[in-house]
């Protein structure tokens, strides 16, 4: 899924000074809170051997089922079951791995600094810009899409690279259409839309480079950080004044009430063996299992404070990137996806 929270991407990376011990007790209880059920619950740390001052995590990338990124500022790594390997560190004062993509056993890796990267299985690392510069002013957002990657670049501009032909082509529609900042892009079978902080979400024309507005039915200041699809029939969206649904054969923008009662800033949604996660900004773990309907309220000892970048399920685990903002040790945490499974009504 999961750019999903730009608002704090362009903010200065805090150091981070202070070590935490690790941990992994694992704990289940349900009470109930405002006819809202609660799900206790304990994370473990993963393994870094790179030093806390330096480690400053963003978003997770699931490339398949055994495959799992994180991007860091400078770095990034493969995500194992409780260690994180590094597998490239990228130069640069401000340099952040902004996003990862999976297409024909290659990996492509999008830095801050104008710089698409890729790697195939038996080969190093190569920058497939080749002296492409983007229109926009630093690398964002990654998606494949018809056989193409599309990157972006901040705050809209849009670059496609032709897989076959190896060539780049550039598109300033979106950056026309909409406002605010690229924050997460989703696709159906047959769509892309692209969530903006500040502009709401955008479908991209199935028949011409142009991009439609999609937002009737949300908040007003369209802050919308990350979305999912379910069944290629629903699309949820994450936002700042709850989450929202919507039908993908009509759209309208509709509420999920019970989101609303826990007063958080969404970050990123992730669907899952039929359960749906929301992620917010101060620890917050909203988990639905009759899509968007009903929601629990997952209480993480030790999460308050963090924000919570990004969610992935990787075998047993639930993978969550959590930045401290200074006052806490950032990293990767898990929990078993049998603590919510087992705890959820």
């Amino acid at each position: 899924m999961n750019s999903r929270i730009a608002c704090f991407k362009m903010n200065s990376c805090r150091l981070l000074k202070n070590t935490i011990p690790l941990f992994s007790l694992f704990f289940v209880s349900i009470t109930t809170f405002s006819q809202q059920q609660i799900i206790s619950a304990s994370w473990t740390q993963v393994n870094s051997n790179i030093p806390r001052d330096n480690f400053i995590p963003r978003e997770l990338f699931k490339i398949n089922d055994t495959t799992l990124y994180l991007g860091c500022r400078y770095y990034l790594f493969r995500v194992l079951k409780d260690s994180l390997r590094l597998e490239l560190k990228v130069n640069g004062s401000e340099n952040v791995i902004r996003s990862v993509v999976g297409y024909d056993s290659t990996i492509y890796v999008s830095a801050q600094d104008n710089l698409v990267l890729q790697k195939t299985s038996d080969a190093g690392w190569v920058n497939i810009m080749k002296g492409h510069k983007a229109k926009g002013e630093i690398n964002w957002e990654m998606v494949e899409y018809n056989s193409a990657l599309i990157y972006s670049a901040w705050p809209r501009w849009l670059e496609y690279y032709n897989f076959e032909a190896k060539t780049w082509t550039s598109s300033s529609m979106l950056d026309k259409r909409g406002q605010g900042v690229i924050a997460d892009f989703k696709k159906t079978d047959k769509d892309l839309f692209v969530a903006l902080y500040g502009g709401g979400v955008y479908k991209k024309s199935r028949i011409k480079d142009d991009w439609l507005a999609c937002n009737k039915g949300l908040p007003a200041n369209l802050n919308v950080r990350g979305m999912e699809v379910i069944d290629d029939k629903l699309l949820f969206a994450a936002t700042e004044d709850g989450v929202y649904y919507t039908n993908l054969k009509s759209i309208h923008w509709k509420l999920c009430q019970p989101t609303k009662v826990v007063e958080t800033k969404y970050v990123d949604l992730m669907y899952h063996n039929g359960i749906l996660y929301a992620t917010g900004i101060n620890g917050e773990l909203m988990v639905s299992k009759d899509q968007g309907r009903h929601w629990s309220r997952v209480i993480i000892n030790g999460a308050t404070g963090y924000v919570l970048y990004s969610i992935e399920a990787m075998g047993p685990g639930l993978y969550l990137s959590a930045d401290g903002q200074g006052k806490k040790t950032s990293g990767v945490f898990t929990i078993p996806i049998y603590t919510i499974e087992s705890g959820i009504k």
